[in-house]
This record gives structure tokens, sequence and C-alpha cells, in this order.
């Protein structure tokens, strides 16, 4: 087990455990389910978010989490 911090997006500065593959590394993509709010109908639901992995240019001190970052969902748009 290792520690994942979350950067930016909804669950900005969460913390949690990610399971090790058999190489030792924890997994490229995480998913997070946040709250979203409607303030104009005052409705609010649960929404999954994903992280992906930092590039390995500085990889976590002992004790340190990896640093996941937000992955916004993208809009497909039409070839035509």
């Amino acid at each position: 087990m290792a520690q994942a911090w979350c950067d930016g997006g909804p669950a900005d500065g969460d913390v949690v455990d990610v399971e090790l593959d058999r190489t030792n590394l924890p997994p490229r993509h995480i998913r997070r389910v946040v709250m979203a709010l409607d303030e104009a109908t005052e409705t609010v639901w649960w929404v999954g978010v994903r992280y992906a992995r930092a590039p390995f240019w500085r990889l976590p001190r002992p004790g340190e989490p990896w640093r996941y970052f937000h992955c916004p969902p993208t809009r497909a748009t039409s070839a035509g």
C-alpha cells in the first residue's frame, strides 16, 4: 500500500490509499467519488473524477505520498 495525494479538481488535497502493482508502483490513474452541487436548483449528487499519476521526474521521498493530477473530462467534438 502507498498513499496518493490528489492535486487540483474537486478532490484537491485528499490523501488516499492505493494498491501497488507487482513492480511496486501505484496505478497510473485513480478515481475518486466526490459530491457535486448545483446551486441554482440546490441539489447534490455524486460524480466520479479521475486523477493521473505525476511523471517520474521526481519520485516521492520515503513516507511522502505519490502525486496525482486532476484529469478534467474532455468533450467529444464532431468531425463534420
